[in-house]
């Protein structure tokens, strides 16, 4: 062989390349941008991205919720806001804070427009005056202060070129700030604040995950071979493949994000499950006291091509990803398919190379016969599967036909923070803005004016009025902003900032004597609204988070109204923004995963031809691993695992995984064939030998992603847990059930031909 001929170099060779990935690995960075989640090409995007340019973005806004079981009206805590709000404007790249403590009225005299305080703060004899005029505020009440008054929000707007760095900077800045002033209770809200603390939970998941795969490694290796030897050299070729991994990434100058923290695992999954099969081999020869060249060489001239198939099947299934219109998912399914690569080059180059240098003591030492209890179980599943194949199969459709019933029952319904615990700070804090203040998901439509018109138009005006009325009046919505808030509040300070004429004048005279006031007030306020040629408009609104299925209702059920109340030859209105989008993408994300599955069980069942030139062994090989597939859907539906993108891209990861022990199973039960043994006993020989392989490579795969379960973040803990699930689901499988499909379909065709 090359390689052993070769062996020094060789070795060599893989310490320079992990030599210079060490030089590439600080490149790396983690990335997270929300907006590379949405489908690009997307004509709702594309209409977004052009929006946004023209009206901004409303996910600039940070909310610090400060809440008081005595109520906020107390003198010694409203000069604290009052201070806290005036060191919120001294934070890195805040442009502005407004909180109940800064907020001014506005009314127009005779001598001109003057200003006046909402909350006279410092007088405490005024605050039952002032809390009852707040309370009936139409652009304060759900927005500044809880409708119970125990509550009020500081507003943060904060600059939307703002880099990611310059966020964790804020983020951090304003911990601390919050920290000093000791409120009783505070809650932080923001698209800004949801980011920045989901990077650093994506950073601290990746150096954890890591850290706890390595574990599983060293310890799983302990107990397996029991030697020093066996321990390291699968543990230090896995942590090399690692390396040379994430050094290509770094050379690419590819950014990590939250699907990387899966890669550490897979190249466990990977990595781990060759060398099972390549180090239990080597030592089932040198039992037979095979000498160590010899045992080397029949190792790797019987394990290869199986292995390069497993690899190559595995990778194919990630590459498959990389059809996603998504790109993270697009990059994920090639880093993690170049990923599986490097495991087997590394695997078929480096481990062979080391065999040569070290005694065969330092893999396997002779034992007493008790160690032959493996062949005992496995001979014992042999014979149990063999003597009940009905049974075996009657269970098999049993477990499927209610596996089918859950799969039913599966929920796609999903929230922006359902893949959070119920004890994480963030979701906490998102529930709580929800229960007291208007809620923190933005519901945004676009207004387009029709045949040449002006948004400031009164039939136009009475058009968005309807519509945002509609908004107004359904209970999960909470604070509207429209084109019409800016002429009711102009009518509203025209009328001496009463909050009662907070309404939209009827004539057209007034309106554009309304409209150079608005101009004057604030022109900044006037132009997020209305764009610079007056023909579009926005509505912005703050809501509960309802769930994507109920918002597709929703949209559908809004879409009928306007059809039926809006006079469409005037104005049109079209939904858009983050939220909207990011549901849409989710379908999708949903549907594209389940055609990345397809394509992986073509690649798979056009290989699994190629193997063995037989159309029944690629049915063979593919009945065992749709079974967990259909039961993992099933378990899905009955526990309401809500299924999104990162949830349906489980199926694709699992079933490339879970493939490779089937491969291995009927590669061997092949090479059995070959050597004249009859179905019955090659089938008890791939028992035998393989069945311990890829029950112990099961084992260890399964705790690799079960120590995924440690996660905050809810879609990577059902990540793993449901991977775990399906990969001890596809082992029982290739156990019991695939002998039984191997007795039935080649059985009976040898018994005919005999």
């Amino acid at each position: 062989m090359f390689i052993i001929r070769y062996h020094k170099f060789i070795i060599g060779l893989i310490l320079v390349c992990v030599a210079v990935s060490f030089v590439f690995i600080p490149n790396l960075k983690v990335e997270y941008d929300f907006q590379s989640f949405f489908i690009e090409g997307d004509r709702d995007l594309d209409f977004y991205n052009d929006y946004v340019k023209i009206f901004g973005s409303d996910d600039n806004v940070l909310l610090v919720a400060i809440h008081s079981e005595d109520g906020i009206y107390k003198h010694e805590l409203l000069n604290k806001i009052r201070d806290f709000t005036f060191d919120c404007k001294r934070l890195p790249d805040v442009i502005d804070v407004n909180s109940i403590t800064n907020i001014k009225g506005m009314m127009e005299t005779p001598l001109g427009m003057m200003t006046f305080p909402l909350l006279h703060y410092k007088d405490t004899l005024r605050y039952a005056k002032d809390s009852s005029r707040i309370a009936r505020e139409p652009l304060i009440k759900g927005w500044f202060v809880s409708h119970d008054a125990k509550s009020t929000a500081v507003v943060l707007e904060v600059d939307q070129q703002i880099d990611k760095e310059s966020k964790n900077d804020l983020i951090y800045e304003l911990d601390k700030l919050i920290e000093a002033y000791s409120f009783p209770e505070t809650h932080i809200a923001g698209t800004l604040n949801y980011e920045t603390r989901y990077f650093r939970m994506i950073d601290r998941e990746i150096q954890l995950n890591i850290l706890l795969c390595a574990l599983v490694i060293v310890l799983s290796l302990i107990l397996i071979f029991r030697t020093l030897s066996g321990v390291l050299l699968p543990a230090i070729t896995v942590i090399i493949a690692m390396i040379l991994l994430y050094g290509f990434l770094g050379i690419l100058d590819r950014p990590l994000d939250v699907l990387s923290t899966l890669f550490p695992t897979i190249m466990l999954v990977v990595g781990t499950s060759n060398l099972i099969h390549i180090l239990s081999k080597y030592k089932d020869l040198l039992a037979k006291d095979k000498k160590k060249m010899p045992a080397i060489i029949e190792t790797f001239k019987e394990l290869r091509v199986t292995i390069f198939l497993t690899s190559l099947t595995t990778a194919i299934g990630f590459f498959s990803l990389s059809i996603s219109s998504m790109k993270p998912f697009r990059d994920f399914g090639i880093e993690a398919g170049i990923g599986v690569l490097i495991a087997f080059i590394v695997s078929i180059a480096f481990v062979p190379s080391v065999l040569v240098n070290i005694k065969p003591s330092s893999i396997y030492k002779k034992r007493k016969p008790k160690l032959l209890v493996w062949s005992e179980i496995l001979d014992n599943v042999y014979y149990l599967v063999s003597r009940n194949p009905k049974r075996v199969i009657f269970i098999s459709l049993i477990i499927l036909i209610v596996s089918v019933i859950g799969i039913f029952r599966i929920d796609s319904n999903s929230y922006i923070l359902s893949n959070f615990s119920r004890q994480s700070s963030l979701r906490k804090d998102f529930y709580f803005f929800e229960k007291n203040f208007s809620g923190v998901r933005i519901y945004e439509m676009a207004i387009q004016v029709t045949n040449g018109g002006s948004i400031t138009n009164l039939k136009a005006l009475k058009e968005i009025d309807k519509m945002h009325s509609y908004l107004e009046g359904n209970p999960d919505f909470g604070v509207v902003y429209s084109p019409v808030t800016i002429y009711k509040y102009v009518n509203q300070v025209s009328e001496g900032g009463i909050p009662s004429a907070f309404i939209l004048p009827d004539n057209q005279l007034t309106i554009r004597e309304y409209d150079e006031k608005a101009m004057k007030i604030n022109r900044k306020l006037y132009y997020k609204f209305i764009d610079s040629t007056k023909t579009m408009g926005k509505i912005s609104a703050r809501m509960k988070d309802i769930g994507s299925d109920r918002m597709k209702v929703f949209i559908g059920q809004t879409e009928n109204w306007i059809n039926n109340n809006i006079d469409t030859d005037i104005v049109s209105f079209r939904v858009t923004g983050v939220a909207f989008l990011a549901d849409k993408s989710n379908d999708y994300l949903s549907r594209n995963m389940l055609v990345s599955l397809l394509i992986a069980f073509i690649v798979v069942s056009i290989i699994m031809f190629l193997l063995f030139m037989n159309f029944n062994m690629v049915v063979i090989s593919l009945i065992p691993n749709i079974i967990p597939l259909v039961v993992i859907a099933g378990i899905m539906g009955f526990s309401g695992i809500i299924l999104n993108g990162p949830i349906a891209i489980i199926f694709t990861i699992g079933f490339v995984i879970a493939v490779d022990d089937t491969i291995h199973f009927l590669s061997k039960f092949k090479f059995e064939l070959n050597k004249g043994q009859d179905i019955h006993a090659a089938i008890q020989t791939t028992m035998r030998e393989t069945g311990k392989a890829i029950i112990i490579t099961t084992i260890i795969l399964f705790f690799g992603f079960i120590v995924l379960l440690h996660s905050d973040i809810k879609e990577v803990f059902y990540q793993g847990l449901l991977v775990g699930i399906m990969l001890i689901t596809a082992l029982i499988a290739d156990l019991f059930l695939l002998p039984v499909l191997l007795i039935v379909f080649l059985g009976r065709k040898e018994e005919g031909g005999s």
